[in-house]
């Protein structure tokens, strides 16, 4: 079967901007479990277009700290659909966030670098996702 230039100009635009294909590029990739502590980022531009590569910087706890805003993912549904809930700064979990109801072209979640060096440093230790705010309020005194 044959398609029109512009049923493929549709296709393409479809890819890049329809949440579903969005859902796919940005959260099956990762196979996230619970339990999964991530990181988020947000577009750092005016320029908001998905296909269009931006920069992109890490939400931090507060404006002027350099520990990084934390989520754990708490639950994964029958659909393979992951929902996190951010870390407060008192240990505490927040609200709850349904990943495949984002807009991926201004957040996206990552793996957190932190818990991933944890993990490969192998310690015995529990993973404390806050211990670079606790240093940072230390450091502030």
């Amino acid at each position: 079967m044959n398609l029109s230039k512009d049923d493929v100009e549709f296709i393409n635009h479809q890819s890049r901007e329809n949440q579903v294909h969005q859902y796919f590029d940005n959260i099956v990739p990762n196979d996230y479990k619970v339990g999964d502590y991530l990181i988020r980022k947000i577009m750092d531009t005016d320029d908001w277009s998905y296909h269009t590569k931006g920069k992109w910087r890490t939400v931090k706890v507060s404006p002027d700290s350099k520990a990084n805003k934390k989520f754990k993912v708490v639950h994964i549904d029958q659909y393979g659909v992951p929902y996190c809930k951010h870390i407060k700064i008192n240990g505490k979990l927040g609200g709850i966030i349904c990943m495949a109801s984002m807009n991926f072209a201004e957040s996206r979640f990552e793996p957190d670098p932190e818990h991933m060096d944890h993990i490969i440093l192998d310690s015995d230790e529990e993973f404390d996702p806050l211990i670079l705010h606790k240093a940072s309020k230390e450091d502030k005194k």
